[in-house]
């Protein structure tokens, strides 16, 4: 009596498909900096061409129910695509031409904080003072990262001001998803948001690929892995997680993403990794923390 109970093993398995699907995301930088050599555009329209398909199974397979909505909604749905999938992937792409994959790693985790910020500015949300303090450690975070001399000058900074947009693109979608009023169960979400990034992609992706010819292997597995492993089994760990455990735990493992990002980077790709990439990961966690904080107060 007066002793809580240990958490299910349902529970911990929840956990544990949140963090696989954080690492998921977090790869998504590694797997963008293989294919930067590419047409960003090109790389996108592969990525989705290589998800659309299976997740389009995965609706069939699960009876998936698809949703009856109108204009406006559709409207909304195709700029959240352009914005958070297609644009995200383009500029995650095209700025890991520049910037280095660890740097961009940090960025990665200013997300959370930056989708908060841009509630407060196009939905009229209270900022409160945890998000104040939320976005003060996150652009310290940024600064160190941004601020560094040398080693690449404007050409590393234009970017990081890319992987920073294509983060900007996906705090997009995240707040235009309260625009939405008829439920949509999550497969069929992804599975809409990959096929209109797929349809936005094929003309400029096409154009590139006649220009410049076929890609080269590893950056095509590259982008092959991007569509199958973040976009489908990330998204799938993700929401079968999340239905696990409580929103503001899932929100919690947004932080996973940056710590895989810095970690692959240096792994996978043999980035070296100095004192600045550890104080600026610890400022952009500390963020995260305020403002997972900020949801659970609200």
């Amino acid at each position: 009596p007066g002793m809580s109970a240990p958490p299910s093993r349902d529970l911990w398995r929840g956990r544990l498909a949140l963090a696989g699907a954080m690492t998921f995301v977090g790869s998504t930088v590694a797997a963008s900096a293989a294919a930067s050599d590419l047409d960003p555009f090109l790389a996108a329209l592969i990525r989705f061409a290589t998800a659309t398909p299976a997740l389009l199974a995965l609706c069939v397979l699960f009876g998936t129910k698809w949703p009856r909505l109108n204009a406006r909604e559709w409207g909304v749905l195709a700029l959240q695509s352009a914005a958070g999938s297609l644009g995200y992937t383009a500029a995650l792409v095209a700025g890991l031409r520049y910037a280095s994959a660890a740097d961009a790693s940090i960025l990665t985790g200013l997300l959370p904080t930056l989708t908060a910020l841009v509630a407060v500015v196009a939905l009229g949300e209270r900022p409160g003072a945890r998000l104040a303090v939320a976005v003060a450690l996150a652009t310290a975070g940024a600064a160190l990262i941004a601020l560094r001399e040398g080693a690449g000058g404007e050409q590393r900074l234009f970017g990081l001001a890319l992987v920073f947009a294509a983060m900007f693109g996906e705090s997009l979608f995240a707040v235009l998803n309260k625009a939405i009023r008829t439920p949509i169960e999550p497969l069929a979400v992804a599975t809409i948001m990959s096929a209109i990034a797929l349809a936005l992609g094929v003309a400029p992706g096409l154009w590139a690929l006649a220009r410049d010819g076929a890609p080269d292997m590893p950056a095509l597995w590259a982008m092959v892995y991007y569509g199958l492993g973040p976009t489908v089994v990330g998204f799938s760990l993700w929401y079968w997680g999340a239905a696990r455990v409580s929103g503001v735990e899932a929100a919690a493992y947004m932080a996973v993403a940056p710590l895989a990002a810095l970690a692959l980077s240096w792994a996978l790709l043999g980035e070296s990794l100095a004192a600045r990439h550890f104080v600026g990961m610890a400022f952009v966690l500390a963020a995260i923390a305020l403002t997972v904080a900020r949801r659970r107060a609200g």
